[in-house]
């Protein structure tokens, strides 16, 4: 037997999906920017050179010291691909 099918419902809910990848997608672009900027500052100013690499370490040794699992340890992480094309 196959189920019936709700146009509607499938419709809603492929919209749905469509504006949250969407939204994800301009709230990566929104990081990247931001990153870059990050970076870019702190490249101009021998001071604060290396200042998102070190916040980066520093976040996921207190992730690992508070026992956090590795998905949330990534989510502390800054953006390792920006850091790399900059260094």
């Amino acid at each position: 037997m196959t189920p019936t099918v709700n146009r509607q419902e499938l419709l809603a809910r492929a919209n749905s999906l469509l504006r949250l990848k969407q939204f994800t997608d301009e709230l990566d672009n929104a990081e990247t920017v931001l990153f870059s900027l990050a970076l870019s500052i702190e490249a101009k100013d021998p001071y604060t050179e290396g200042h998102c690499d070190r916040l980066s370490k520093y976040s996921v040794a207190l992730g690992e010291k508070l026992g956090l699992p590795p998905d949330l340890r990534l989510a502390l992480q800054a953006k390792q691909d920006l850091k790399g094309s900059t260094s």
